[in-house]
């Protein structure tokens, strides 16, 4: 019988406003500050608040036999600390329980792994230092922005974690099972958790089915391997599924029947640290949880796409000679790859659940907008340029 892993990702992007040609030069107000706001709010009560009440309340019912993960970007904590301590609170007494692991990321839920190395080392360091100052942890697991992995970004981060979150790509596992620990090829022994997709998804999107919690952990409890690891978005409860569809009722009732039929319940870093010798697993493109492609063209698959990440990390340059704290956060703010979503023009089975907050109506629409701002900033950047060398 597979041991559950529930893993929780927690991130909310600044959403920029609809900036335009004629806002060049004028305006720096660049952030739709009433959505954000009104963004945060919604979240918090339909979903963080409730939802982190609900695991802490199953942690204790259970005496410890229930465990659960997650991790928060720093814009989701800047949010939360700005406009709903209380959620922040609600977080960090779910993280004082010692059966809760955090897990590290990119501080801005950035694509930087895969244009920026330089970046992606700063981001996942001032994300490190965010994770020890609200929630008194040093995370041990590394889960990347969008679940990207490729054995590249695994090389960088041997020697600073012990594992690292990926989607279970059916075609590089060639017949195996998402279902065990594996270990990156050359990494150190660098642990590799693999999202079982198939049933993470039937919770996330597919709950609205008729998802019925005895049925769901007999069909855990039917599969190979040793630990099924379901990840999703924290916000798949309360607010892509609804308190009234059911979801809170049925995440307790998964937990409950668990723990009355003995399901062990672990965290990444208990698997990792209890499997010995797991076998090599060689992944050999880059891939994600997003669509069947299972790659980053969610992100930069069109292009529109691959212009605007072209042009934001060329900024990289200015923002380095200025270094400037005012100017490191705002081009952070600026790699976020929700900007870079909402301008896809792909199919997506999840689509539904991005378009809850995003601002925009067509790709087309998203990219101008976000062009016209990154244009200001390059503005902002080179006069600021000139102003230093006098």
């Amino acid at each position: 019988m597979p041991a559950i892993c529930l893993y929780l990702q927690v991130h909310q992007p600044y959403r920029l406003r609809r900036y335009t040609f004629f806002d060049l030069g004028f305006s720096r107000q660049y952030e739709d500050e009433g959505l954000n706001e009104e963004v945060i709010h919604r979240v918090t009560d339909r979903s963080y608040v409730p939802m982190a009440k609900s695991l802490g309340k199953l942690i204790e019912e259970s005496e410890g036999k229930f465990k659960v993960t997650f991790s928060m970007t720093g814009m989701a904590m800047e949010q939360l600390q700005q406009y709903r301590p209380d959620g922040m609170e609600a977080f960090a007494k779910l993280a004082s329980h010692k059966q809760v692991e955090v897990l590290a990321e990119t501080y801005y839920h950035s694509l930087a792994v895969l244009y920026d190395f330089t970046e992606f080392e700063r981001q996942i360091k001032l994300h490190r230092k965010a994770v020890k100052e609200h929630f008194g942890r040093v995370p041990k697991v590394f889960r990347n922005t969008e679940l990207i992995y490729s054995e590249r970004l695994a090389q960088k981060l041997k020697g600073q974690y012990k594992g690292i979150l990926a989607e279970g790509v059916n075609w590089h596992l060639q017949g195996g099972t998402p279902n065990q620990l594996y270990r990156v090829p050359k990494s150190d022994g660098l642990g590799l958790l693999l999202r079982n997709y198939r049933l993470s998804d039937d919770i996330a999107f597919r709950f609205g089915q008729g998802l019925d919690a005895k049925e769901f952990l007999r069909r855990l409890q039917d599969e190979p391997g040793e630990v099924v690891n379901l990840y999703m978005d924290w916000e798949t409860f309360g607010e892509h599924h609804a308190k009234d569809t059911g979801i809170f009722d049925f995440m307790e009732a998964l937990v409950r029947l668990g723990v009355e039929q003995k399901v062990k319940f672990t965290t990444p870093g208990k698997v990792i640290k209890q499997t010995e010798k797991p076998p090599k697993l060689n992944i050999g493109t880059t891939t994600s949880w997003a669509d069947e492609d299972r790659d980053p063209s969610a992100w930069n698959g069109n292009d529109m796409q691959r212009f605007a990440l072209k042009k934001v990390y060329e900024l990289g340059k200015l923002v380095r000679e200025l270094d400037q704290d005012k100017y490191w956060n705002l081009w952070g703010r600026l790699q976020t790859s929700d900007h870079f979503y909402y301008m896809s023009t792909k199919r997506r089975h999840d689509g539904q659940v991005h378009a809850y907050f995003n601002p925009f109506t067509t790709p087309y629409d998203a990219y101008i907008h976000y062009m016209n701002v990154l244009s200001d900033v390059e503005l902002r950047l080179q006069e600021a340029q000139k102003k230093e060398k006098g």
